[in-house]
């Protein structure tokens, strides 16, 4: 078995990788966008629909006064909620975890020489699609869990679960999903496998997802908000109809997914290559492709994947040891310190500002 030079894996740090996804997406860049495109759009498109339907709907009753209301005002009403709640849980399945899923599985084929295609990657997917679904409701599971303990335990609970729901959200999230396609995990074990790569390199890990999920904000909802300013201003902001308001919002709404459709690829790329690294950090995964490589007549070594896929068993520790408690509680302490910092330093501005003015 040969290993490929493009798969030939090293340590990285932060800036490499994003440079090699980077790297990566420019040469399928068509490619990547129509492999999130195909999950991405059509459930958008449905969302924009079903809300432009109940808000522009809610709106116009609203306006009319309370004393116009329909009798089945309520029951509409709470539909609305429902259908966007389930939309909502829709995206997340098929966005978040099949279309990252397949994307995953892109990088992997680009890593080790194959062909890239939208088709193939899907296919390729469909293999996992029960493991997938099974590790989505798990990870919505523990999420809810963890939420519970987050309001439910006083004090450190409230300091530290705050930054347990954003590690799951902003990590394991993106770190399952290879471990399904490429492992062939599943369920539970899927989600445990992305924790356990995690926790090895906490700070490192969370620095790095922090500052891809800034980065994609900020290029995704910074110009649709823009798009939705400009939009509301030249309607006249302080006379908007409804359908002045849902127009403004699907208009928004579009903005939103044709960023997102060029920002996410990139974004789930470099998690990918992520994943990899933390292997190749704490698990020699470059050393055991290096050997496997040189092993052309082993049966148990007859591709790179069923190498790839050989993972450790998992280890017999508890999901949150105290260090990692302590990990949290400072995490959150951080970001509140940097939140009240803020706050002040905006507060001296504008005083600032006021005396200068007067």
């Amino acid at each position: 078995m040969s290993v490929p030079e493009s798969f030939r894996l090293q340590p990285l740090r932060a800036a490499q990788i994003l440079d090699r996804a980077i790297n990566i997406y420019r040469r399928n860049f068509l490619k990547f966008i129509g492999i999130f495109a195909v999950v991405q759009v059509p459930i958008t498109l449905l969302t924009i629909l079903v809300n432009a339907y109940t808000t522009g709907s809610l709106l116009e009753n609203l306006t009319q006064g309370m004393s116009a209301l329909p009798e089945d005002f309520l029951a509409r009403y709470a539909f609305s909620i429902l259908a966007l709640t389930f939309l909502g849980l829709g995206t997340y399945i098929l966005v978040m975890v099949v279309g990252a899923a397949a994307l995953a599985q892109a990088v992997t084929d680009d890593l080790t020489g194959e062909e890239v295609s939208i088709s193939g990657a899907y296919r390729r997917v469909a293999r996992h699609g029960w493991g997938l679904l099974r590790a989505a409701a798990a990870m919505i599971l523990l999420n809810f869990v963890a939420l519970v303990l987050t309001i439910f335990i006083p004090c450190l609970g409230w300091i530290a679960g705050p930054s347990v729901l954003a590690f799951l959200g902003l990590v394991i999230t993106p770190l399952f999903v290879p471990a399904v396609v490429i492992e062939r995990q599943g369920g539970l074990a899927a989600v445990r496998r992305a924790w356990e790569l995690a926790r090895r390199r906490f700070w490192p890990v969370a620095g790095f997802a922090i500052a891809l999920y800034l980065l994609s904000q900020a290029l995704v909802f910074g110009p649709s908000a823009l798009v939705s300013f400009l939009l509301s201003y030249s309607m006249d902001i302080e006379n908007l109809t409804p359908l002045g308001t849902t127009l403004n919002s699907v208009v928004n709404a579009v903005a939103a997914l044709f960023l997102g459709l060029l920002i996410n690829p990139l974004r789930l790329t470099a998690f990918t290559l992520l994943y990899y690294d933390l292997r190749v950090r704490t698990e020699g995964l470059d050393l055991a492709l290096q050997a496997g490589g040189d092993k052309t007549g082993d049966a148990e070594l007859s591709s790179i994947r069923e190498l790839v896929a050989r993972a450790p068993a998992a280890g017999n520790q508890p999901w949150l040891t105290s260090k990692e408690i302590g990990n949290f509680t400072l995490a959150s302490l951080v970001v509140v310190g940097f939140y009240v910092l803020l706050t002040l330093l905006l507060f001296f501005f504008i005083l600032a500002a006021m005396q200068w003015s007067g």
